[in-house]
């Protein structure tokens, strides 16, 4: 809540006019994938909007999104590493 808590009306005026707005919630750490990683990880929090980009170790193939994204302090769906098929 920005403003005061309490109004009063005085002279058939309010004293003041609160408001509110949605507190800005941050991801911790990108949470981690079997057989891969987040690149590049320069933060502890991230905030709304921030992009966190995966790899997979080698000889693994990636099924998913390759970036997840931090909303609203949640982490978007994560990408998985499977092995690859050899023949």
């Amino acid at each position: 809540m920005i403003g005061s808590r309490k109004i009063e009306c005085i002279d058939g005026e309010w004293t003041s006019s609160p408001s509110c707005i949605e507190e800005e919630k941050t991801c911790g750490l990108p949470p981690l994938i079997t057989k891969g990683s987040a690149v590049n990880i320069v933060h502890h929090q991230y905030v709304h909007g921030d992009i966190v980009e995966y790899e997979c170790e080698e000889n693994y193939v990636m099924t998913g999104p390759k970036t997840v994204n931090c909303l609203s302090g949640e982490w978007t769906s994560l990408p998985s590493c499977a092995g690859k098929l050899f023949r």
